[in-house]
């Protein structure tokens, strides 16, 4: 009881790391996410997609950081990963939500010119 083991994994895939944008001052709780987003890709099978990156903007998002969120984004695109309606209504939200509609509208105008639609059960209004 009250023994862990510790594992350190070295990371065999390079192209499923994160890393903060320079200069940023990531509170601790965002530090430990991307640990853990990095530590995950080294296991040997293992590569993140669509879901843990949106997964991954959805918890910067809510914390208030968009300019994390907004640069997973732009590693998605770079990456390569999909990026469905999903990940595109999470974008509008956080950053409609944070203030940013001029944000916004520019990825839904970007959703759109890719092709993607979102569902209208994945955009809701608030009350």
């Amino acid at each position: 009881m009250g023994f862990r083991q510790r594992t350190t994994v070295k990371p065999s895939n390079k192209m499923g790391l994160l890393h903060c944008e320079p200069g940023a001052q990531t509170p601790p709780s965002d530090g430990k996410i991307v640990a853990f987003f990095n530590w995950v890709a080294g296991f040997k099978g293992f590569k993140h997609d669509q879901f843990t990156y949106t997964t991954m903007l959805d918890i910067f998002g809510e914390a208030g950081r968009v300019s994390s969120m907004t640069h997973v984004f732009k590693q998605m695109q770079e990456k390569g990963i999909k990026i469905d309606d999903i990940t595109y209504t999470s974008l509008m939200h956080w950053l409609s939500n944070a203030g940013d509609v001029d944000g916004a509208l520019q990825i839904w105008e970007e959703m759109r010119a890719q092709g993607c639609w979102s569902s209208k059960f994945r955009i809701r209004r608030k009350p």
